[in-house]
């Protein structure tokens, strides 16, 4: 349903009529008594993409207000993002499963280390065990480069 403008002739009120095509009314009445008029409006017209449509709008994967699809694309650019659509058909079903087998074995650790502690380990040394500097090295969070134990 299209929205109608309307303007009083009285006291220049604007007011807007959402109704159906055919039950447009000529005149409404005013809330000061007086017939308000259909206003002649134009479509506003700002570049876009693809010749004059209007595209401004509040982005929220970017966080900011942009003019154009095309603002959209050099901001993402500019910030070194990538449209899932570059991606791999399974990089989210992947980056997903990596998440989950790194909180399980944070768990694992969490387990191991309390083990130790309720064992009679101090504190130190039971981060030593559970975060060596192997056991790091294995799972690839510190370069082989990395030396001691």
């Amino acid at each position: 349903m299209p929205l109608y403008s309307y303007r009083c002739v009285l006291c220049g009120t604007p007011q807007e009529l959402l109704c159906a095509v055919e039950s447009k009314p000529g005149l409404v009445e005013c809330c000061c008594g007086g017939d308000a008029s259909p206003r002649v409006t134009r479509l506003a017209r700002t570049p876009g993409r693809w010749g004059g449509v209007d595209t401004a709008h509040y982005n929220r994967g970017l966080g900011c207000h942009v003019d154009s699809y095309r603002d959209v694309d050099r901001i993402a650019e500019k910030r070194g993002l990538v449209p899932l659509s570059d991606m791999d058909a399974h990089f989210v079903d992947d980056a997903h499963d990596a998440y989950v087998a790194e909180a399980k074995q944070g768990e694992a650790d969490t387990q191991e280390y309390q083990g130790l502690i309720a064992s009679g380990v101090t504190a130190g040394e039971a981060a030593a065990r559970t975060f060596s500097v192997s056991k790091m090295q294995d799972r690839g969070i510190l370069d082989t480069a990395v030396k001691g134990e």
